[in-house]
């Protein structure tokens, strides 16, 4: 017959290590994609990100009037990082392929890969004048429609902990923080 003190001894050491283990769960780094109106300091969307995730951001070229595509993602550090651009037409303000650069034609778009151009700060102005739409984790989120005319849009990656990244989330919904790393 065991005695009850064995028994507790036994639930305690395995609290310890739940404990333990959800205390290393917790403290782990990860990186996300934070992206506020910097205007009127609004949160808009947060997404954890893990390796090999990415995001898009879409508009319209403001002088060749055709619509271009850009691809990011964040790397280990919490840095956005530029790796692809898809454009319908070639021209003024558009990217010309450089030496080493990875470029195709595909459907009637010029794509040019590989970029690997790390960006602190993804900042957008936003417009009414033509769409500008933002695709992360099968969300669109169309910013005439979440944020005002000449709004700045500030799309941020970050590194943090997993319990940071979820307290943060908590303050930045319910309104208590300023939106911005």
């Amino acid at each position: 017959m065991k005695s009850p003190l064995k028994n507790y001894i036994y639930l305690a050491a395995a609290l310890t290590i739940l404990a333990s283990a959800g205390s290393i769960w917790l403290s782990h780094k990860i990186v996300a994609i934070d992206i506020t109106d910097d205007t009127n300091q609004k949160y808009i969307f947060r997404h954890l990100f893990k390796p090999g995730d990415s995001f898009a951001f879409k508009y319209i070229h403001s002088v060749q009037k055709t619509p271009v595509w850009e691809y990011y993602t964040i790397d280990s550090g919490g840095q956005i990082v530029l790796t692809a651009t898809k454009v319908k037409s070639v021209g003024y303000g558009m990217p010309k392929p450089k030496h080493g650069d990875s470029y195709a034609f595909k459907d009637g778009f010029f794509i040019v890969n590989n970029l690997n151009q790390p960006i602190k700060v993804l900042l957008i102005r936003n417009t009414f004048i033509r769409p500008m739409t933002i695709f992360c984790a099968d969300k669109v989120l169309k910013l005439q429609e979440l944020a005002d005319r000449g709004d700045l849009i500030r799309i941020s990656g970050f590194q943090t902990s997993r319990i940071g990244f979820y307290w943060n989330h908590l303050e930045k919904y319910y309104g208590k923080k300023r939106c911005t790393n």
